[in-house]
């Protein structure tokens, strides 16, 4: 049998045999019977490779991130990627995943692609694509906008992970002029004008775009006013105008 080890017959067979790598074993066969001795019949067979097939490595990605899987193509052999959602075309060797995450925990999305080789041998491997959460915030204002009065406070609205790192901008005449806390109070503006606040949101290395709202500080109201008539019998007749 070539090598081959015998699971199973004797005699005229059938015989069950394996062999433990690839090749092209010989099988012969030859026949005894009353002292007679039949001529050598031979048969080669073909023991194929199993394929080898690469996923890829492991990888953390931020979100909406594409990454390549996979490696160059085997000619003949037929791929299959397993879940198909997600990857640009399931049926080739290196296809491109795109996974979202909107929620605030690290999202881990598992791969596995079956290659067929054209003698029908089959093997499979996995790949892991850790998606990391999505910093998807806004920012509100609340306070006195007037200039004598004004002390505002800002917060950072909506979902965020743990360990999300901020940076405040809010300009050279505000106090302070930037913080890196989520929520910011009592920041107040020397001087009347439109001023554009911006705040940058990260998670680890993935930077969400930063978010700007303008805010208006308005002068103090200048009140005065006079009388026509200061004095006179009653009754009194007297025009105010501001």
């Amino acid at each position: 049998f070539g090598g081959g080890q015998v699971i199973s017959g004797s005699g005229g067979g059938p015989f069950t045999v394996n062999w433990d790598s690839a090749g092209t074993p010989t099988i012969s066969l030859s026949v005894s019977e009353n002292g007679c001795v039949s001529p050598i019949d031979s048969l080669q067979i073909l023991i194929a490779p199993i394929p080898v097939v690469f996923a890829g490595n492991n990888v953390s990605v931020c979100p909406d991130n594409q990454v390549l899987l996979g490696g160059a193509s085997q000619p003949g052999s037929i791929y299959q990627w397993s879940p198909a959602a997600g990857l640009d075309n399931p049926a080739i060797s290196n296809p491109t995943a795109l996974n979202s995450n909107s929620g605030i925990t690290p999202l881990l999305n598992n791969y596995v692609v079956t290659i067929t080789s054209p003698e029908g041998c089959t093997s499979t491997d996995d790949v892991t694509i850790t998606v990391t959460p999505s910093v998807n915030v806004d920012f509100i204002s609340t306070g006195a906008h007037c200039l004598n009065s004004n002390g505002l406070d800002f917060s950072v609205q909506g979902a965020y992970p743990a360990g999300s790192a901020f940076l405040w901008d809010f300009g050279n005449v505000a106090t302070p002029s930037n913080s890196v806390l989520a929520t910011q109070p009592g920041v107040i503006y020397n001087s009347i004008g439109i001023y554009n606040v911006i705040l940058n949101a990260s998670s680890g290395s993935c930077i969400m775009p930063p978010v700007n709202h303008a805010v208006e500080i308005f002068p103090e109201p200048q009140v005065d006013f006079i009388a026509d008539n200061l004095e006179g019998c009653s009754p009194l007749l007297v025009n105010f105008s501001n």
